[in-house]
């Protein structure tokens, strides 16, 4: 699993990955849904790309889990190009 949380100050690029294999989850881009701690985010600017990576034959909770805080005006996410493979046996 590839965890980033809090994602705050944060500038940078996950490209050209493939992820295979993950019993539970494979990625968590998150700055928190606590809104008592999103106050001191706020000011904290977030500039972050996912792009080209391959995720197959994952299973569990989700492939990607993606999150702002809604407040943010400066922050962008872009996540663009990636393919998801479903595995359908168990």
């Amino acid at each position: 699993m590839n965890k980033l949380a809090p994602l705050i100050n944060a500038v940078g690029t996950i490209a050209n990955n493939t992820f295979t294999n993950h019993p539970k989850y494979v990625l968590l881009l998150d700055n928190t849904d606590d809104f008592v701690r999103s106050v001191y985010y706020r000011p904290m600017k977030v500039n972050y790309s996912v792009i080209s990576n391959r995720f197959q034959h994952n299973h569990g909770y989700y492939v990607a889990n993606v999150r702002l805080t809604q407040v943010y005006v400066d922050s962008f996410f872009y996540f663009a190009f990636c393919m998801v493979f479903f595995f359908a046996g168990f």
